[in-house]
């Protein structure tokens, strides 16, 4: 286990340069698992493993996004999946995961969005604050916040006038291409969301979305992020 730890969320990208000397139950088993989960991206693997009772039960009621070093128990583990593939597998097989494995599950149309301000930046950057704004800007600000935090997934996909205009944040086209470059590596790797505050009069609210949760990390008045775009 220690071979590959360092890489964390990353790709393994070393080659261990031997063929492991694995019984053929075992090494089918893993084959099984590689086709279950091998085609998920880093965040789709870590939202299915986060939706499941052993990880949760672990944790404790920690913040989805706070990091922990709770063991998560192998009796919980063998419990849980055992349950998981009851019915898939027949007497003296390995029992195939690639049947039993759901896939991550998506926020539902009707799961309501809330805001966190945890990773809020008025200070780093100079382009993202409100230091310049006259006063009315942050009542503005607040007041659109209050009215978004009932608002579901599937409002926010609508064309109604009280959803918020939100598309993903292609870093390349934008005047940070690093991005959000004083989070830490894996928060940076989560798509990055922006929204706008009223029609193009009070700019961008930057961030990203984990689980039901947007975390605002940049306000962004003056359209400083696609500063060609109004």
């Amino acid at each position: 286990m220690g071979l590959y730890k360092g890489w964390a969320w990353q790709p393994i990208q070393d080659n261990p340069g031997f063929e492991p000397d694995i019984a053929v139950p075992v090494r089918d088993l893993l084959n099984d698992v590689m086709d279950a989960g091998g085609g998920f991206g880093p965040y789709e693997l870590e939202k299915l493993t986060h939706s499941e009772a052993p990880w949760i039960r672990a944790r404790g009621g920690i913040p989805i996004d706070e990091p922990s070093n709770a063991v998560i128990s192998l009796e919980d583990m063998k419990t849980f999946y055992r349950q998981a593939l009851v019915g898939k597998s027949r007497p003296g097989t390995v029992p195939s995961f690639s049947k039993s494995v759901p896939k991550p599950p998506p926020i539902r149309a009707d799961e309501v969005i809330r805001f966190s301000f945890k990773y809020l930046d008025l200070i780093s950057n100079e382009k993202f604050g409100i230091h310049r704004r006259g006063q009315g800007y942050l009542a503005k600000l607040l007041e659109r916040l209050r009215d978004l935090s009932g608002i579901t997934d599937g409002d926010s996909r609508t064309s109604r006038s009280s959803a918020p205009r939100a598309h993903e944040i292609d870093w390349s086209r934008t005047s940070e291409p690093a991005g959000f470059r004083h989070l830490n590596p894996q928060l940076r790797e989560i798509k990055a969301w922006q929204f706008e505050i009223t029609s193009n009069a009070h700019g961008r609210v930057h961030g990203f979305l984990i689980g039901d949760t947007f975390f605002t990390v940049w306000i962004d008045p003056a359209h400083q992020l696609y500063p060609g775009r109004r």
